[in-house]
Order: C-alpha cells, then structure tokens, then sequence
C-alpha cells in the first residue's frame, strides 16, 4: 500500500491518501473524456491571472473539504476529483509570461499531484463495491445451489467453491473503503455459511465411503452362489461364519461412524440401516442353525446329511417366507440354511444398489 501526499496550500493541513494495489473497477472508455468535457461546461473561467489563480485555490480548497474524514462513498471521491479537474485546467489557462505563472506552475504541479491521489482512491473505492457487488453475487449463487437438499457431493462442493470465492472477494476489500465495515458484517456470515456447506461435504464423503463398504459386502455375498456351484467357495454357504461376522461387524461400525453429526439425515442412511438388518438376520439364522446341529449332535452325527436343513420354527419363518420368498422343505417344515441366507443376501444387495441410486440422483 503506497501513501500519497495531498497539500492544496500552506494553510491547510496534510492528509495522506492511500492507494491500494486492488484490480480497479475501470470507467467506461469515455467516461474522463466527457468528465473533461463537464469540467469545462460547467467551469466559468476568470479572464485575469490573478483571477485565476485565486479561482484555482478556491476550487483545491473545495476539493479538499469534499474528502475530508474518510473513507467516502464513489460519488464523493468522484466529486473531488472534479474539483481538481478544474482547478488543474484554470492553472493551464494561466499564460507562462503573467506574474502569477510562476506560483500558477508551483500549485499545478502540487494540484496533478492531488488529482492522482483522489485519482487513485476513487479506484480503490470502484473496486471495493464491485467486489462487494460479486461476493453478493457469488453468496445468493452458493444459497440457490443448495436450496432443496438432498444433492450430491459435486453440488455440495459447487456451493462450498462458491462460498469460498465470495470471501476471497470480501477480504481483498481494503480497510479504508466506505464499505470495509459492510463488507466484514458480511465475512462472518459467509464464513459460517461456507462452514455448514463443508460439513454437509465431510457427511456426503463419509457416506460415499459407508456406500462403498456395503457395496464391497453385498456384491461378495451376492456372488456367493455362482462362486459355490463352480467349486470356487468354501463350504455350502461359501463363506465361512467367523468371516461372515468380521464382515457384519464392519458394517455396524462403518454406519455408526456415518451418525454424527448429520449422517442419520442423509438419505441412505435409512436404506444402508436397513440392509445391515438383513445381514444381522442372516447371523441369527445362522446361530439358529448351529444351536440346532449342536442339541442333534448325536443323530445328526456332525454332518449336514439333510443339506443344512433345519426347522422353521426356530427362527421368524412368517418373516422369512414373506419378506425374503424363503423356500421351505419337508411339507414347509424346514428350510436350508444356505438358500436362505442367500435369499436374504440377495434382498440386501438390492436394498444397497437402491442406496446407490439415491446418491447419484
């Protein structure tokens, strides 16, 4: 930040008028043409040296006073720096060969010197409402784009972007504009804002990562059929019971992770609740079947001689059938433990590739 010296005469105190290193709200092509052109419509100039001079230092005195007690609005700073249009043209009037050339010479010098400062402060100022303007801009942008949840990570980080360029807009304004005070009223809500917006993205990437997770499990027990009829699984279920629960404990913790402080809210999270209890049900099939093979150890004989058949009625079989369409054996008195768990697989398998619908929509 460069400080300019503005002096319109011994008898009036110095003020320092800052510049600021901003990227300036240009005018229009035309807009100090047709100000030169105002300053000299508007100017009544005096016919004597004298005159002239004295009308000079009257215009410097009225441009100093305008700008007095900064900061000013653009209006303001445009205003004194009409004042020093004006006074910089009478002094140019003043012929080199009068007796007041020499002062008149003097005074220009100090008066373009002036002009530059006011000059360079009315930029300042432009580009502090312009950027003031866009942060705006960006703001209202950022709150439509989020209106309406729920939406996907991409519009979440679209809104956060925006939030973000809105405040970077907000702190290149400089402390001396008329609107630095607006300007930081407004810093605080857009950071918060942008705050919110961050913690719905750190919620949609938790759950993107719980989605994967169940996607990684339903697919693997859903393949477990094909994998078994080809001879490439172990056992008749195709997966052994300690790593079915090592998988299901993953799952209960992956979405427990997904709660705080807004996962509940989304929109799968419902769905992916829902298929961990169709996994949890398939443990208590399996527990079930066990218990039964262990209390018929002795006809039983250890082996699964009726293809781990065991009775409906240890388990919620009106359940089982209704929801899941479980076969039953032996007049509906029996059901097998490996189309069964792999009914209720395939139902949570759909239930995920639901989740993931709703994620991309």
């Amino acid at each position: 930040m460069k400080h300019v010296p503005f002096v319109v005469a011994a008898s009036i105190p110095v003020v320092f008028f800052a510049g600021c290193s901003v990227n300036p709200l240009l005018l229009p092509a035309n807009s100090r043409q047709s100000e030169t052109f105002r300053d000299e419509s508007e100017l009544d100039l005096p016919t004597t040296p004298k005159a002239q001079l004295a009308k000079a230092r009257e215009l410097a005195w009225e441009a100093a006073v305008i700008v007095q007690n900064p900061p000013h609005p653009v209006e303001t700073w445009q205003k004194a720096r009409v004042k020093w249009r004006q006074a910089i043209r009478v002094l140019e009037a003043i012929a080199t060969e009068t007796s007041v050339a020499t002062q008149a010479q003097q005074r220009l010098t100090v008066y373009r010197t002036n002009y530059a400062a006011i000059d360079d402060r009315l930029e300042t100022e432009q580009a502090a409402v312009s950027q003031l303007e866009s942060a705006q801009a960006l703001a209202w942008q950022a709150a439509v784009t989020v209106q309406k949840p729920p939406h996907t990570l991409a519009v979440w980080q679209s809104a956060d972007r925006k939030w973000q360029q809105a405040i970077a807009q907000l702190e290149a304004i400089p402390a001396v504009s008329s609107v630095s005070s607006q300007s930081q009223e407004k810093l605080a809500i857009y950071r918060r804002n942008q705050k919110v917006i961050q913690q719905q993205i750190a919620t949609q990437k938790k759950t993107l990562t719980a989605l994967a997770t169940f996607k990684t499990t339903a697919n693997y027990l859903k393949d477990l059929p094909t994998q078994v009829a080809a001879g490439q699984a172990v056992g008749q279920v195709g997966i052994e019971y300690q790593d079915y629960v090592d998988r299901l404990q993953l799952l209960k913790t992956t979405l427990a992770e997904l709660q705080p402080p807004q996962g509940s809210q989304h929109p799968i999270y419902t769905d992916l609740a829902e298929a961990l209890r169709d996994y949890e049900l398939g443990i208590t099939i399996w527990q079930a079947y066990q218990k039964f093979k262990r209390d018929n150890v002795e006809w039983l004989r250890g082996s699964d001689s009726y293809d781990q058949l065991f009775p409906i009625s240890l388990v919620d079989g009106n359940t089982l059938m209704e929801k899941y369409q479980v076969t039953t054996y032996l007049d509906g008195s029996k059901i097998s433990l490996k189309f069964t768990l792999w009914a209720i697989w395939d139902r949570a398998k759909q239930v995920v590739d639901r989740a993931e619908q709703e994620i991309k929509s």
